[in-house]
């Protein structure tokens, strides 16, 4: 299979980088309601999500790899979930994704947003 449409004008750590210093405080409140959208953003070789959609990353795929966040205007740790672009079935040549998901349980996630919190304990405090 060949994966020819990837859109890719830097390195996907500075285009992470890029997308945290100029969009996240958009992107966390658009998870705030979010409920039944998982909102994917291209990042080079990887789709990159936070929070609300993170979790519903989490629940569609495996392969997925989780990183908290800190951000001065934000007061917990931010999730966000990455996975490769070629673990998607769904390939788009654009660098924004919104696919209807099933409606989120708050309950669950935040159980399992205080678990992977939990895990990341001691490199917060470290």
């Amino acid at each position: 299979m060949q994966h020819t449409n990837i859109i890719q004008t830097e390195p996907s750590g500075l285009s992470l980088q890029s997308l945290l210093q100029k969009e996240i405080k958009n992107i966390l409140k658009k998870e705030v309601g979010n409920t039944d959208a998982m909102y994917l953003y291209g990042t080079g070789t990887y789709w990159v999500a936070f929070e609300n959609s993170a979790y519903q990353l989490c629940q569609q795929c495996e392969e997925v790899e989780l990183t908290p966040f800190f951000f001065d205007d934000y007061p917990f740790p931010v999730l966000m979930a990455s996975i490769s672009y070629f673990a998607l079935e769904d390939k788009t040549i654009s660098d924004r994704m919104t696919l209807t998901v099933p409606k989120l349980n708050q309950r669950r996630y935040n159980v399992w947003h205080r678990k992977v919190i939990k895990q990341y304990e001691d490199v917060f405090q470290s």
